[in-house]
């Protein structure tokens, strides 16, 4: 009624399929004759009620002299234009808002947010996603492309996930320029140039003796933390964030979760004497959840990524060394006194076997 219909018409047999079925959609005509008309849409999707009341809706439209077609194509271009207009520094704040929670720690968060702010946002924050060209990339990328190029791999990444995130969304469509492909061997160029992977500068195992005899002249939570670093090879987040209710100190063991593990699997660290004497210690002095705490970091609780190595290379002069490398020292120590299978220190160490099959099977952490 009133220019509202319902179109039945046979859809096309698809061969294997029996007979042929009927399609039916509701369809408004207005006009001389019916000269113009506007699918409203299918049977299935649209009921008789919601139909008549669409129906009456461009009726009131085309009283006043507004076509309802192209009404709602300009509606759509509104909408597409609001899409458009979402800027990179948008996008990226949307993204790490949908993504944080899954990620590792928050320290994986702040990197995201800072290297965007450091190096993407003076450029590219207030362009329109749509607008992102490949020279806008290799601008931003180029400065540190040979200098910091670790970092500039990183930024180059997630910059690539925020505009691929624009796509999804709908705030982009066409490729994506951050794509490793293009910026790299086209925009960028090879990165053959680079030298050999320079690691963490770790303390040969023979040192090791002498600079503990230093370190335990040391007071301070930070040369307790070390301390415990080096004796259970863990690494510096790990201890810096360690709490007390994962450590069993009647059993002399400690459980760092999974969320804190860069693997993602739960770590059991058996406790030696020494261990046991630094975690005895800090028990006398505790004041909260975290053993390594800090009065000064309101926001964690605990000391920062950074306290263990100012005392290294700041207090005790010795900037040679990392941190981290005691990791490399403890994996010395043991090829070279105790002759131990690899697997056992791997373990240690909370590495990945790069054997997918044996890690498959071999499912203890050799605990004894």
């Amino acid at each position: 009624g009133r220019g509202l219909y319902l179109v039945v018409s046979q859809a096309k047999a698809r061969e294997g399929q029996g007979a042929a079925s009927l399609n039916k959609s509701w369809i408004l005509r207005w006009g001389t004759n019916g000269s113009n008309s506007m699918g409203l849409g299918r049977l299935t999707d649209v009921s008789l009620a919601e139909a008549r009341s669409r129906a009456e809706e461009l009726r009131s439209q085309i009283r006043r002299g507004i076509d309802p077609r192209k009404h709602e194509q300009d509606h759509k271009a509104e909408e597409q234009a609001k899409l458009g207009g979402y800027t990179v520094r948008e996008a990226a704040e949307a993204f790490i808002a949908t993504h944080r929670d899954g990620w590792r720690n928050e320290k994986h968060g702040d990197q995201w947010v800072n290297t965007l702010k450091t190096y993407v946002f003076p450029t590219l924050g207030d362009v329109v996603c749509a607008d992102i060209t490949p020279d806008q990339v290799r601008e931003t990328l180029a400065p540190i492309w040979k200098t910091k190029h670790e970092t500039a791999s990183r930024v180059r990444g997630r910059l690539e996930k925020v505009l691929d995130w624009a796509a999804v969304t709908e705030h982009r469509n066409t490729a994506n320029p951050a794509r490793l492909k293009g910026v790299q061997e086209i925009l960028l160029g090879s990165d053959k140039w680079q030298k050999d992977v320079v690691h963490h500068a770790s303390m040969p195992a023979s040192e090791l003796p002498k600079f503990w005899k230093q370190l335990e002249s040391k007071s301070g939570i930070s040369s307790q933390a070390l301390k415990l670093t080096i004796l259970t090879a863990c690494r510096t987040n790990e201890v810096t964030m360690a709490r007390w209710d994962e450590i069993d100190m009647d059993a002399a063991i400690w459980t760092v979760p999974g969320e804190r593990m860069k693997a993602g699997k739960q770590h059991r660290v058996p406790l030696s004497a020494p261990a046991m004497r630094v975690l005895k210690e800090m028990k006398q002095v505790a004041n909260g959840d975290y053993v390594f705490w800090s009065d000064r970091s309101k926001k964690t609780g605990h000391i920062s990524n950074m306290a263990m190595l100012t005392l290294l290379q700041k207090n005790m002069g010795l900037d040679c060394y990392t941190v981290h490398g005691f990791r490399s020292t403890f994996r010395d120590w043991v090829a070279e006194s105790h002759g131990l299978d690899s697997e056992v220190a791997e373990h240690a160490l909370a590495h990945q076997l790069t054997d997918k099959v044996v890690a498959a099977y071999l499912r203890t952490d050799f605990m004894e």
